[in-house]
């Protein structure tokens, strides 16, 4: 039977030996392997190219050579005389008193010397892999249930380079914590989320909720790099294990980011009010990184399929910006026909005249950011956008360069989340 590793615990092999983990119960929390977006790794005698056992020949032998005429009968009591696929009842018990004697404490030392028990115990039996997070699946419409580590595992692969300071990727653990636990605990107090509707705490899409990759896709973009980059996030969540951001006793909608335009954006844009722990935080790292401006261009059949709007004579200088929030952002997109500006305000008005917010129209049309600027050229519609992400909460990258100049996880979530707290989640997960 082969040895089985626990699917998402990938410790960083060693040139002097190979990592060999024995068969592991079946985590409570453990979603099917294709639920996970991956299948389960096995190390065998056949993956591993070992030689096949083989019975032993050399007594069989000796027997034939001292007997030549044929063996006595006494001679079928010996172990193994005939094949280790057809032994005697003294054969069996003679394997079984030397297994019992040797096999078993040999086995345990190899085991022992071979496998870091304490690194998987503590994967296994952290408090995050005691709690469990359905997320909606955009693109297949099911919904996936996986441990809370794994799951912040899947977000940090998406949201951060594995090479990113490990005070970076710590802080970063601690919100997107924070921000799931949010959402298990305010359900049915509000409004309700996309998420909700399809029954699940969360979704995979980070225009929405949070970014992540399923573990096939981190295979894929880490390639060779895949079990030292995974060791690098699960290190960062098990070292911040539970741990969540909490503003008066409660956790806090602890939104995060991967670049912003210079600056953040004050918790109203989403909340319709100020948040203390959400305020607007300059970013000028952000500001310097080349990515930060990007360049998009649709043709009037990108536009009709992505806005749901008639192809047939449409006008790209007939959508417009029709209102900025104080922030930069855009806060209304604007379409009417009888517009010829893609950037003024409209000269007329018609029962096809459309709207969206920012952020909607951004969503429809995959721009990394609400914060950009419209320009018309002929029959095509250029965006210019700044930034990439919703702005809201923590800059990733900011947070990097945070790191890079040595500052604690603590120190970086006090920038961007001032006023809270670190606390354990155990009073808000109990029974999730």
């Amino acid at each position: 039977m082969p040895f089985q590793t626990h699917k998402r615990f990938r410790p960083v092999p060693s040139r002097q030996r190979v990592t060999v983990f024995p068969r592991l119960r079946p985590h409570p929390h453990t979603a099917p392997d294709d639920a996970r977006g991956g299948e389960a790794r096995t190390l065998n005698a056949r993956t591993l190219n070992a030689p096949t056992l083989e019975a032993p020949t050399f007594v069989a032998r000796q027997i034939d050579r001292w007997f030549p005429d044929g063996a006595p009968r006494w001679t079928r009591w010996i172990p193994w005389r005939n094949g280790i696929d057809r032994p005697t009842r003294v054969g069996r018990a003679v394997a079984a008193v030397f297994t019992a004697i040797v096999g078993l404490p040999a086995l345990t030392a190899w085991a022992t010397h071979r496998t870091p028990p304490d690194q998987i115990s503590r994967w296994l039996n952290s408090a995050d892999a005691q709690t469990t997070v359905s997320v909606y699946r955009m693109n297949s419409g099911t919904v996936t249930r996986l441990p809370l580590n794994d799951y912040i595992v899947n977000v940090l692969a998406a949201e951060l380079p594995p090479t990113a300071p490990m005070p970076a990727l710590q802080a970063a653990a601690v919100a997107s914590r924070t921000y799931v636990i949010y959402l298990m605990t305010h359900q049915g107090t509000g409004a309700e989320t996309f998420a909700e509707r399809h029954g699940a705490d969360v979704t995979d899409d980070g225009l929405l909720d949070l970014p992540w990759l399923t573990e096939a896709q981190q295979q894929q973009v880490f390639g060779a790099n895949d079990t030292t980059y995974t060791a690098r996030l699960q290190q960062a969540v098990a070292s911040t294990d539970g741990e969540v951001l909490t503003y008066q006793g409660q956790p806090i909608p602890a939104f995060l980011f991967e670049l912003s335009p210079g600056r953040t954006r004050d918790a109203s844009a989403v909340f319709g009010k100020s948040l203390p722990y959400l305020p607007v935080v300059n970013c000028p790292d952000d500001r310097a990184v080349p990515a930060d401006r990007q360049t998009h261009t649709f043709t009037p059949a990108d536009l009709a399929a992505r806005l749901n709007l008639p192809a047939k004579g449409l006008n790209p200088a007939a959508i417009h910006i029709a209102a900025r929030g104080k922030d930069g952002f855009v806060s209304t997109v604007t379409y009417n026909p009888g517009a010829t500006s893609g950037t003024g305000s409209s000269a007329g008005t018609s029962a096809s005249t459309k709207a969206w917010t920012g952020t909607d129209f951004a969503n429809m049309l995959g721009l990394p950011s609400a914060d950009f600027q419209l320009q018309v050229n002929g029959d095509t519609l250029t965006v210019h956008t700044q930034g990439v992400g919703t702005d809201i909460g923590m800059s990733l990258h900011e947070a990097s360069v945070y790191a890079a100049r040595g500052k604690r996880a603590a120190q970086i979530l006090a920038v961007f989340y001032p006023g809270t707290q670190m606390t354990q989640d155990t009073p808000f997960v109990a029974g999730k």
